[in-house]
């Protein structure tokens, strides 16, 4: 399966997108299958804007495969042009697009997508800063395309801290910069603030971006989220265990970017308690950081058998929840 995704030529994209449809093939079997979300645009209720057709079944399959693979291929390129790894594949973004459906399970269009495409190009933005003289607008871009994101997913905020420490590896860190990106970062709150003070309901953004810190509630978590959270938890406890194979004989740069990833996992755990209502759909917020990981790992050519293995195990249990087996 993943000797499908180790080149990065157009074939492979096409394998890709092949990959997609058939993790939402069920779907089109038997649409029952799919618990539907009611995928509303951010403050609908003020600027009343909706997709066409995106709450029906197919129009939530549409949305949710154009979303999907869309950033699977934006995530990609951030580990092919950054140089994280020297294979040049696509398997962190088949293991993207194999999270996001796998995270979802039966609901496959949610709002944390939307936010996941901002924060992508946050990570794009900030990993371009090195080396880069006055980067100016990349700051300013990584904290507006964050503040796009937060907008969207509140608990998105704590990867402000991943932007801090982007600044203190990839650069020297300079009280001009900081400020650059914190202006990019207040800039769509201010401009979000201005316009429903206009429709005079400047409460929804205070009510949108309020956190709460609250243990999560256990007792009403079914027992295949339970076994896909402990699967979760364990594959995150293998990747921090690989932390120095996945750094071994990388460039500096790629070294602070791959360590930002660790950052990213460990905030988005952090987010879990100050979630208004915890729900599968936040998985999604480790959906970048574990994939370019994962993504790493997995196409290192070690125990190629052993991966290939663990990659099909996690599709099989896939299908086995769809199909309601487990």
């Amino acid at each position: 399966m993943l000797a499908l995704f180790r080149r990065n030529l157009f074939v492979n994209y096409l394998f890709l997108l092949g990959f997609a449809v058939v993790c939402l093939m069920p779907y089109l079997i038997k649409p029952d299958w799919l618990a539907m979300h009611d995928f509303q645009m951010p403050y609908h209720e003020v600027f009343e804007w909706n997709l066409p057709w995106i709450n029906t079944v197919y129009g939530q399959l549409f949305y949710a495969l154009i979303f999907i693979y869309v950033q699977s291929i934006m995530v990609a390129e951030i580990v092919i042009q950054n140089r994280l790894s020297r294979q040049l594949s696509i398997i962190p973004a088949a293991v993207f697009c194999f999270f996001c459906f796998w995270a979802l399970h039966n609901s496959v269009l949610d709002e944390v997508l939307l936010a996941n495409f901002f924060l992508i190009l946050c990570f794009r933005s900030l990993f371009d800063i090195y080396k880069k003289y006055k980067p100016i607008s990349t700051l300013f871009n990584a904290g507006f395309f964050l503040a796009l994101a937060v907008l969207v997913y509140s608990p998105l905020i704590f990867f402000f801290i991943i932007c801090f420490f982007g600044l203190l590896s990839l650069r020297s860190l300079k009280l001009t910069e900081f400020l650059q990106l914190s202006f990019g970062f207040l800039c769509p709150i201010f401009l979000a603030w201005v316009a429903l003070f206009y429709k005079s309901n400047t409460a929804l953004l205070w009510d949108q971006l309020s956190l709460e810190f609250s243990f999560p509630n256990l007792t009403d978590i079914d027992i295949p989220l339970i076994i896909k959270l402990t699967l979760l938890l364990l594959t995150l406890a293998f990747l921090v265990s690989q932390n120095s194979e996945l750094l071994k004989k990388k460039t500096f740069d790629a070294i602070k970017k791959i360590e930002l990833s660790y950052w990213g996992l460990l905030l988005s755990l952090v987010s879990l308690f100050f979630v208004k209502e915890l729900s599968q759909s936040h998985l999604l917020s480790l959906s970048i950081p574990l994939s370019i990981l994962a993504g790493l790992y997995l196409e290192s050519r070690d125990k190629m058998t052993i991966k290939e293995f663990a990659f099909l195990f996690y599709i099989v249990f896939y299908f086995l929840m769809v199909f309601e087996i487990v």
